[in-house]
């Protein structure tokens, strides 16, 4: 289809933009997490894909490619408000946010879609052994914030008070002899 659109078949365009509208706002969407700024990025990236198309050469299967176009421009993109304030502590929402750019992406490609190391790697132009190290990074810092999550959301069930900060929650599902001196 991609070779098609090349040769100037617009049913094969629609069809490839059509094929790529919904993982490119899926991606931009983890990327940013805010709906209207993630149709913006998306609607940027397509119209980049879409008038870079005669540079796909057929060497990698051609979603490497856009997803690999679609990062690069992802990556260059200036923060976008709801990153800033994931990455400054003054949100709790945000979804992914609170990881590095490299991370989110790593993150995203293999645990969301299901690319494999190699291919993800392709994807952000760098190592195989630099990509594992940000989806390893990235991994961990999700399953921080899972535990704190949980370890908040029991001592709320247990019936204590609202504490202000993640710390404060920690701290009070600790043992009682832990947090003395």
């Amino acid at each position: 289809m991609a070779v098609a659109a090349q040769q100037g078949d617009r049913a094969a365009l629609s069809a490839l933009s059509r094929e790529l509208q919904q993982p490119v706002y899926r991606l931009a969407l983890r990327f940013c997490g805010h709906p209207a700024d993630a149709e913006d990025l998306a609607l940027e990236v397509m119209l980049r894909l879409l008038t870079t198309l005669e540079t796909y050469d057929g060497r990698s299967r051609f979603t490497i490619w856009a997803y690999a176009n679609a990062v690069r421009q992802l990556q260059r993109a200036e923060p976008r408000p709801a990153e800033v304030a994931a990455r400054d502590g003054s949100s709790t929402t945000g979804g992914l946010l609170f990881l590095s750019r490299s991370g989110r992406v790593a993150y995203v490609l293999t645990e969301l879609l299901g690319f494999t190391i190699a291919e993800g790697a392709e994807i952000c132009a760098t190592d195989e052994e630099t990509f594992q190290d940000d989806l390893i990074a990235a991994r961990s810092m999700v399953r921080r914030r899972r535990t704190l999550r949980d370890l908040a959301a029991a001592a709320d069930s247990e019936g204590a008070a609202a504490p202000d900060t993640v710390w404060e929650r920690l701290v009070a599902t600790m043992p009682s002899h832990l947090g003395s001196r």
